[in-house]
């Protein structure tokens, strides 16, 4: 449990401790003589400050304005989030507002008939009610359904709500505001297509118009379905595990209430219009290829781009589907045989999925869950999924994960469906006439048969899909990684640097089950959201009951890697101890990236100390920094002072070379801090012996938990150096011994992994 301290204000309270304020007489060139301050390791005043250490009952007195734990805060698995910011939002209600506009023959925009800016505010909100409302703001979802209540129903037509949504200035303190009775999608079950099981959500927003989009998987209504015309059966198939489809939901707000997506809803807020509200549509009929139905082209706002199709009050996406909510749109057994031109990739597909039992339909069993949409630098749009074809033909079960682009939000482009991750392979090449293409490289690398909820980056090029392996119930449950030069792949497993975030190969009692994830951009800093379970180490009870999972967040970081010629992203976690609160809301920035580095190590490159990354597994260590024979000594400058309110020696990975203390951190300010009242003042301060956590170590097993970190916290204090200096004495360590067990005593080894400093530049 977390206890928050007040910030050190009364400084004049406290006993100040002086030493080495005495000026020596030193000799200068020309024999001037000058006074200096002594300045080795300690200088001018204590520096009063807090260190966040954990009491016996693992109790946190701790800034939490700053810092943040992984503590249980939401229950709930498979999370899906998004950062919206100020000018996320106002660029959101500049387009909602203006689809209620049409462009008149000047080119300028007026309201269509009905609708004025006081009508539109009144039912709406200003644009500042919605900066008020959703800027700045985190938001997440969670695996979760549930029924509604009246109110609800009769104010939403809604009787099921999917989701449970919860928002955040912090990301880290929660509330729920799904507007469906928390939760984020509203559902009918006696219209719409799903009924239950909504799993692992994903948000996305259309950069090019603030809209708001949830991909998703979920259970088909088997009381509606396999009538003529439907894309799902009417009954509960022994080998559709759950009858899960996905689709996309669709709101203009982040926080909803998002519905199943429609193509009259869609078209409603993306075409063009004209005076009276209809949308701008072509005279010219147009008749299907694969049904025969008769439509016309509905345009978007420049009046030209053909954005879907329409026939009275039937709406149609760019592939002539009239997506209503009645229809799951990701649904490759009903559609990838209809709307796939390529012969031998359609046969493949038959030989492999398993068909549904109605007589002279192509319908076949897809389950298809963990949607990952995205959008890469190129503007282009994609869906990323897990699906299980259920085969046991000639081209065996192609259980795993697949990618396919997107026309837009309203139409899957089934031509570029492809497989791309596969259990116990490391990777798959593609192959223009094979849906599955060739699986690669058998590996013995332990997956747990599970290759799933995946999350896809584009990073300077290079397409970066963290995927799940192990099974959800295993604490083993881990983010491994893959890369690609493609949206197709091959996405080529990078065993080497796997977890991301996870158990690893170390022991770990502290965090499990982590798999499942999803990121979070906000400014410069990139998250990890991800869920893991109740129980690090055996998440069942006594009765076998599974115990639960509840959210986590930690950062992730770009790193290039020689032997790789290129970036890869590794976790700086899982964490339970002690981290730098999100910058948007703590308002300091690590300003250390800034510094200029000097130290006196013989292990590493000095740039590793401010590279963002600390090493949370054994394959990331060797961006640590060190010196071998102890006495490491690291200087900070900056050319322009720096206002600083905290900072964090991150500790190393290795017990081995890990230490309990900082010896010292001298400050050289840049003036003297408004709230330092004695006279005596020399331009410096300091702090001794600052402690690590015990609770970051597990002696026992001669192992570090992730994250570790010397901390202070202080009022502000403006410098323009700092430096640290650790001893690698035995008593400063936790061992005086090799990690090899060359050296049994005297092993003075000492590293840091990366020194985060909140602050800001002037």
């Amino acid at each position: 449990m977390k206890k928050i301290i007040k910030l050190l204000t009364c400084l004049t309270c406290l006993v100040m401790v002086f030493s080495a304020l005495a000026c020596n007489t030193q000799n200068t060139p020309g024999d001037q003589q000058q006074t200096e301050p002594v300045v080795d390791t300690i200088a001018g005043f204590e520096l009063p400050h807090g260190s966040g250490i954990a009491d016996k009952d693992y109790e946190y007195d701790y800034n939490s304005n700053l810092f943040y734990r992984n503590e249980p805060r939401i229950d709930g698995p498979d999370p899906g989030a998004l950062y919206v910011s100020v000018d996320d939002i106002r660029q959101s209600y500049e387009y909602y507002r203006d689809s209620f506009k049409y462009t008149k023959d000047d080119g300028t925009m007026d309201w269509i008939d009905g609708w004025d800016q006081e009508t539109f505010e009144a039912e709406h909100g200003t644009e500042q009610d919605w900066i008020d409302q959703y800027g700045n703001m985190y938001y997440v979802t969670v695996t979760s359904h549930g029924n509604t209540t009246s109110a609800t129903n009769a104010k939403y037509n809604a009787n099921m709500g999917g989701y449970r949504m919860y928002s955040s200035r912090d990301f880290v303190n929660w509330e729920i505001t799904g507007l469906v009775d928390g939760f984020a999608i509203a559902v009918n079950t006696s219209t719409d297509w799903c009924s239950g099981l909504f799993w692992a959500p994903e948000f996305i927003r259309d950069p090019e118009t603030g809209m708001y989009f949830m991909f998703y998987g979920a259970q088909f209504n088997t009381t509606r379905g396999g009538q003529a015309g439907q894309t799902y059966p009417s009954y509960q198939s022994e080998h559709d595990t759950w009858n899960i489809r996905g689709d996309v939901a669709i709101s203009p707000t982040p926080q909803g209430p998002y519905r199943p997506i429609s193509a009259e809803q869609y078209l409603s807020l993306y075409a063009g219009k004209t005076q009276d509200g209809d949308f701008l549509t072509g005279t010219e009929p147009i008749v299907d290829k694969v049904t025969g139905v008769t439509y016309y082209e509905v345009y978007g706002r420049d009046g030209e781009t053909v954005i879907g199709y329409r026939n009275g009050n039937q709406y149609y996406n760019l592939d002539g589907v009239e997506k209503t909510t009645d229809v799951p749109l990701i649904n490759a057994g009903y559609f990838y045989t209809r709307y796939c031109t390529n012969e031998k990739k359609k046969s493949e597909f038959r030989q492999t999925a398993l068909r549904r039992d109605i007589a002279g339909a192509e319908n076949y069993q897809t389950e298809i869950l963990d949607l990952n949409p995205i959008i890469d630098e190129y503007g282009d749009l994609y869906c990323y999924f897990t699906m299980d074809p259920h085969g046991s033909g000639a081209f065996g079960n192609y259980y795993g994960i697949y990618v396919m682009k997107m026309k837009d939000f309203l139409t899957p482009d089934w031509d570029t469906l492809r497989y791309v991750c596969r259990v116990g392979y490391t990777y798959v090449q593609p192959d223009e006439d094979s849906l599955y293409g060739t699986p690669m490289e058998p590996t013995t690398f332990n997956e747990g048969g599970v290759n799933e909820g995946c999350n896809v980056i584009f990073h300077e090029g290079r397409y970066y899909m963290t995927y799940s392996y192990f099974g959800y119930t295993d604490v083993r449950y881990s983010i491994g990684i893959a890369v690609s030069d493609s949206a197709y792949g091959p996405f080529v497993k990078q065993y080497q640097y796997m977890p991301v975030i996870g158990k690893g190969t170390e022991y770990n009692n502290y965090k499990g089950g982590t798999g499942h994830h999803c990121f979070v951009r906000s400014g410069d800093e990139l998250f990890i959201l991800y869920h893991s379970t109740n129980n690090p180490e055996n998440n069942y009870d006594n009765n076998n009951n599974y115990l639960g999972r509840h959210l986590a967040i930690d950062r992730a970081v770009w790193k290039h890697v020689d032997d790789l010629g290129y970036d890869m992203l590794f976790g700086n976690g899982a964490t339970v101890n002690l981290q730098p609160k999100v910058e948007s809301y703590t308002g300091y920035e690590n300003v250390a990236k800034y510094a200029t580095i000097t130290a006196n190590g013989d292990v590493g490159d000095v740039e590793y100390l401010n590279d963002g990354l600390f090493t949370a597994q054994p394959f990331s260590r060797i961006f640590e920094y060190g010196k071998s024979d102890g006495d490491l000594r690291i200087t900070l400058t900056w050319d322009e002072p720096v206002t600083i309110r905290a900072l964090m020696v991150y500790n190393s990975g290795s017990y081995y070379t890990a230490f309990n203390k900082v010896n010292s951190i001298r400050f050289k300010l840049a003036e003297r801090p408004a709230w330092y009242m004695p006279e005596a003042y020399n331009g410096y301060c300091y702090i001794q012996n600052l402690m690590v956590d015990s609770r970051d170590v597990e002696n026992s097993e001669r192992v570090m938990h992730h994250g570790s970190a010397a901390i202070a916290e202080f009022n502000e204090i403006k410098v323009s150096e700092i430096q640290i200096v650790i001893s690698g004495e035995k008593e400063d360590k936790y061992t005086d011994q090799s990690a090899d067990f060359s050296v049994f005593e005297g092993y003075k080894e000492v590293h840091v992994s990366d020194i985060y400093i909140f602050g800001n530049r002037d």
